[in-house]
């Protein structure tokens, strides 16, 4: 039996540091101490015989009675990574964080620039994304990653729809027991430790990169809940 039975594969930058930190203190999960193991998105693996103990022994500390998972927001971005994850365990559990598109892609910029990864100003960034993603998709991929529609289709489309759980940033900021409620309930976590206080991950920054305007790029419009 596959030893991982859940996954955070995303969305990056909107909130899975949080969702990690929360489910890790779970006595009944277990999550490695290390975030985004990245197993399933690397490419140089050979992934007609893929050597799954290399990606298990990150599970070396848990407890029998655990239930294992970990998180890295890679996963859901492109088909094949989920194609994989399926080929592991057909049965798995996904969970993912949704963040408005624009505020997402600005997140990932500040970070980038924070990390001195990204040197152009954040609207330039977004209009040269296409000459770029080939060369590093992971770092350029600003807007690509908030193509939530196709991303949740491919999900569905390999996964059971109730092994599915999709959570919106501003509910596990505003609720957070409830909403960590909901994500053990669907892990069968039979005892969460709720209620949850707030955590919240703030970025270091080398230097004042201002606030997004809330003109720009249509972020006045309102985000369509599910």
């Amino acid at each position: 039996m596959p030893k991982v039975s859940f996954l955070v594969v995303g969305a990056q930058k909107s909130g899975t540091t949080t969702l990690h930190h929360h489910l890790a203190q779970q006595p009944d999960l277990y999550l490695p101490g290390c975030k985004e193991v990245h197993f399933f998105d690397g490419d140089s693996r050979d992934w007609s015989s893929p050597d799954y103990r290399a990606y298990e022994a990150f599970l070396t500390a848990a407890a029998s009675t655990q239930i294992c998972g970990e998180a890295t927001p890679a996963y859901m971005v492109h088909r094949r990574f989920l194609e994989r994850i399926r080929a592991y365990n057909p049965q798995m559990r996904l969970i993912a964080v949704l963040r408005h598109p624009v505020e997402r892609a600005w997140s990932n910029w500040r970070m980038l620039v924070t990390q001195g990864a990204e040197t152009l100003p954040f609207a330039q960034a977004i209009r040269d994304r296409r000459n770029r993603i080939a060369k590093n998709w992971r770092a350029y991929s600003y807007v690509e990653r908030g193509f939530y529609a196709d991303q949740i289709a491919n999900i569905l489309d390999l996964f059971p729809a109730g092994n599915c759980h999709f959570l919106l940033t501003e509910d596990l900021a505003r609720d957070p027991t409830a909403a960590i409620g909901g994500t053990c309930a669907l892990l069968d976590c039979p005892s969460p430790r709720l209620p949850v206080q707030p955590k919240v991950v703030k970025l270091l920054e080398s230097r004042n990169l201002g606030p997004l305007s809330p003109n720009e790029f249509g972020l006045n419009k309102a985000v369509r809940r599910p």
